[in-house]
């Protein structure tokens, strides 16, 4: 079986988010290299923002609509 054949429509929206939120993160990771000190604080509580809403997702405390 090819993975994910067996997810549901919810599962594989939850995939795609944890997958879009990582290349989010990394983006900004790689970005903040270019970036003054002020604005590499600002990167990290976007990134730790993004971090604790998934977080929140896997553990079941919001659900993403």
């Amino acid at each position: 079986m090819a993975w994910g054949g067996s997810l549901n429509k919810d599962g594989t929206k939850y995939y795609r988010i944890i997958r879009a939120a990582d290349k989010t993160i990394e983006f900004m990771e790689d970005l903040k290299q270019y970036l003054s000190d002020k604005d590499k604080k600002i990167i990290d509580k976007a990134i730790e923002v993004i971090t604790n809403h998934i977080n929140k997702l896997s553990e079941g405390e919001i659900k993403d609509s």
